[in-house]
């Protein structure tokens, strides 16, 4: 394999691991590490408010996901503008989640074993092979998606087996 996963991560099914084996080899990418796969709806919530607080607000965010995302952002807004803290943030937030259906708000919570997501940090690949990496990887047969900097903070693979 020429990537790693960052710590405490859901490995990729088998399949997924070879197509994104495939996309290193042929970007010539060397070593990649994938910092997100499959989450909770907990987790997607943590994710969200994470981006939402840190990584860009509220706009930002607003042009990264559909309608079911957006509907768990309303909440966040809700939630600041009551004073709530961050762990009910949370809460409320992975509880629009589990309401909408978690695959509806984000890939990364699907739960199909004929499709697979990762996140890749950008930052571990060299930066001179970052652009034909994300133009290898939205030719590939097996990828649906991808989304990159500056929309995502990561890149994004969204993949279905082939």
């Amino acid at each position: 394999m020429r990537f790693s996963y960052a710590s405490g991560i859901n490995r990729l099914p088998y399949w997924a691991e070879a197509l994104l084996d495939d996309i290193c080899v042929k970007s010539c990418v060397r070593g990649a590490v994938l910092s997100s796969t499959t989450r909770s709806p907990e987790t997607q919530a943590r994710v969200m408010w994470e981006n939402l607080m840190l990584t860009g607000g509220v706009d930002r965010q607003l042009q990264l996901y559909k309608q079911p995302g957006r509907e768990v952002i309303a909440v966040f807004i809700q939630q600041v503008k009551a004073g709530a803290n961050r762990g009910a943030t949370i809460t409320a937030m992975a509880a629009k989640i589990r309401e909408i259906g978690p695959a509806s708000v984000s890939a990364h919570c699907n739960d199909d074993p004929m499709r697979a997501v990762c996140d890749v940090a950008p930052l571990s690949i060299d930066p001179d092979r970052q652009r034909e990496f994300k133009s290898v990887a939205s030719k590939h047969v097996g990828v649906v998606k991808v989304l990159a900097p500056p929309l995502d903070p990561a890149i994004h693979i969204e993949m279905r087996y082939v």
